[in-house]
């Protein structure tokens, strides 16, 4: 009988068997090791199960090292990542204290199981969870969450264990438990250079990266993603005939059952009132979504007027976000890789779907293309370096010479560091120093791109937007406009029609009141009028979510020194 060795982390310092109180952290703990109990018999394995604290930074047993340490070994690591406000307090701790263990490594390890009874930070994505990704429609609808959606999603420690020993057996099953020595890596001990040590590292987060890829990707199945507005979603019908639930069934009849939906629930990424970094992250996450489906849906709605007003598709600015994804893949798209289908609501049944020829679309160039690469590369959720936005800002103070000599320099380094990274493309050539220049200068960098949140006033829009907009050249520069920094830098451009730009002092004054409860979804908010006078009321909804920030030689890096930044959901209405 093969010995496995399963490595817990919580933020409980009692064992099992020692309970001091009643723990939500302390009972699952007790659940799982009772699990394992039973489960070696049925699967011929003998676990062997050690508890680890999943808190501390410091010194040669800091959580993170014990964690990887242990994970590189071919252990199977647990870890509760449950974010509890009342747990954290019974137990003395700082919220979220049990991400202390967690570094990017985690998520490009498969025998790293993360558990968690409630959503866990979207720019934390690990390769094993019992909470699915935001958008798994499946998820998303799933009974024993009695109409919950997106961040509110909850899940029992009876429900936790139930997808632990299913995902056990299926690792078992697979060759995923017992693993293979290639894979085992002792990195306390390791007696080569450092440089074979991150090759060989290396080595085992992409197989691992791969496995798990490859068990997603099930034989026959086509993964689907729908771009569609959100009040669609469950709140209304378009035509009192169509909402998500009805496209989503009709999509899996076309592909006669075998599709596998991804759809975000409404208002939990396309809210209005995000400072403009956090806008285009929300843009990258989905971004991430969509290229890894087969295919793009878009539920192509019309704007009409009326007693039951209907919105248009291609009137909003986060679909349009979703259609850059499709334009800066468009290669992809017409090789076939990716397909952009369409559902029209307004066609006759039987004929709503159809698949779209994209290739009279906008073709981004090289221009444009650049620009974007900063507002996604500064904005991601999980590759942005906020840390280095301070240094790009100081920058623009040094003479230009300063700068040149500085880019030299980095240009230098990273033709030693990543030099057989860039042999099929003649990087040097590719990124010259006025590129840079236009980095160091760019909006994404600006102090308004980290902290000023955008308004939309409804009421000023113009409405009726259709596809001939994606075919237009300045479609790029139109949709990036929406904070008004291009209408004098390219022709044709004119100022965006209702924007509302929020400073924090503007923004904390008018939603300042945390106390008045409005009803049980608004928690606090107030009104502002547009230039032209039209009202909108602005409101701190009971949504939250969550931001994992990486602590970095022992250090926490977040915002006031936390681990886990709680982001509030913010809204507005047109009244």
């Amino acid at each position: 009988m093969e010995q496995i060795r399963i490595q817990y982390f919580s933020c409980s310092p009692y064992h099992v068997g020692e309970e001091k109180f009643a723990s939500k952290t302390q009972e699952l703990k007790t659940m799982v090791y009772k699990l394992l109990k039973d489960l070696q018999n049925e699967i011929n394995v003998n676990f062997v199960f050690e508890e680890k604290l999943a808190y501390g930074l410091k010194g040669e047993n800091s959580s993170p090292f014990q964690l990887v340490k242990a994970a590189l070994n071919n252990d199977i690591v647990i870890v509760d990542g449950s974010l509890e406000e009342d747990e954290f307090k019974k137990l003395n701790l700082d919220f979220g204290a049990n991400y202390e263990c967690i570094t990017p490594a985690v998520m490009s390890l498969d025998n790293v199981l993360i558990l968690s009874r409630t959503q866990i930070p979207l720019n934390f994505t690990p390769l094993r969870s019992n909470v699915k990704r935001m958008g798994k429609y499946e998820d998303e609808v799933n009974e024993d969450n009695k109409g919950k959606k997106g961040y509110q999603l909850e899940y029992s420690n009876k429900q936790i264990v139930l997808w632990l020993k299913k995902e056990l057996i299926a690792m078992n099953n697979s060759d995923r438990l017992v693993r293979d020595i290639k894979l085992q890596l002792n990195i306390e001990n390791y007696k080569e250079e450092i440089d074979e040590l991150i090759r060989k590292q290396k080595e085992i987060f992409e197989e691992n990266t791969k496995f798990i890829e490859s068990t997603r990707k099930k034989e026959g199945i086509v993964k689907c993603f729908i771009s569609y507005r959100g009040c669609y979603y469950n709140r209304k019908k378009y035509d009192g005939k169509y909402d998500i639930p009805k496209v989503v069934e009709e999509i899996k009849a076309f592909h006669n059952g075998n599709a596998d939906i991804t759809v975000l629930p409404e208002g939990c990424l396309s809210n209005e009132l995000m400072p403009e970094v956090r806008r285009w992250a929300f843009v990258s996450y989905i971004d991430r979504l969509i290229t890894e489906c087969d295919e793009f849906w878009i539920f192509e709605t019309k704007h009409k007027e009326g007693e039951s007003q209907e919105f248009g598709y291609w009137d909003s600015w986060w679909c349009m976000g979703e259609i850059l994804t499709i334009l800066r893949n468009k290669n992809e798209v017409l090789s076939g890789k990716l397909k952009v289908m369409k559902f029209d609501p307004d066609a006759k049944d039987g004929e709503n779907i159809s698949q779209v020829d994209i290739s009279t679309w906008h073709s981004i160039t090289s221009e444009e293309n650049k620009e974007l690469a900063r507002y996604y590369a500064n904005s991601d959720f999980l590759e942005a370096g906020y840390e280095s936005v301070a240094q790009m800002r100081a920058m623009r103070r040094w003479p230009r010479f300063l700068r040149n000599m500085k880019f030299k320099l980095m240009m230098k380094y990273i033709g030693s560091t990543y030099s057989n990274s860039f042999e099929d493309a003649d990087f040097e050539n590719e990124y010259k120093f006025d590129d840079f220049e236009s980095s160091v200068f760019s909006h994404v960098y600006d102090k308004s791109f980290m902290e000023n949140r955008i308004l939309t006033c409804g009421s000023c829009t113009s409405l009726g937007a259709t596809e001939e907009n994606v075919r237009k050249k300045n479609f790029i520069w139109k949709f990036l406009n929406i904070n008004d920094e291009y209408t004098e830098r390219v022709d044709g451009l004119s100022t965006p029609e209702g924007t509302i730009i929020l400073t924090p002092k503007m923004f904390e004054y008018i939603v300042k009141d945390e106390k008045k409860r409005f009803n049980n979804f608004i928690k606090a908010g107030g009104a502002i009028k547009c230039s032209k006078g039209h009202l909108s009321l602005l409101y701190r909804t009971t949504d939250k979510f969550y931001i994992w920030w990486t602590p970095r030689n022992g250090k926490r890096t977040g915002p006031n020194n936390v681990i886990i930044e709680t982001i509030p959901v913010y809204s507005s209405l047109n009244v």
